[in-house]
């Protein structure tokens, strides 16, 4: 399997960032914030070309507090 980068939706408030990354049937899930404000992404999933592997980085210009992340995941199937 070849490494992708997903589809990656951004959305901002004060205060408040939102991020939803388009990829179905996600395993291997590893979500992490680093030290030096980066964002780390991997998952094993379904996205815009199919089953692969798939990751991004995406570094933050102000401090992000690790204690107030959320992650939500949703499954959604065809009928």
């Amino acid at each position: 399997m070849q490494i992708l980068t997903p589809r990656v939706y951004w959305a901002q408030r004060h205060g408040e960032i939102y991020l939803r990354v388009e990829l179905s049937d996600a395993k291997n899930l590893d979500i992490s914030l680093q030290e030096n404000n980066i964002l780390q992404f991997r998952a094993q999933g379904h996205g815009a070309k199919g089953d692969n592997d798939y990751e991004f980085s995406l570094a933050f210009l102000e401090p992000v507090r690790p204690e107030v992340l959320i992650f939500y995941s949703s499954i959604i199937k065809a009928s």
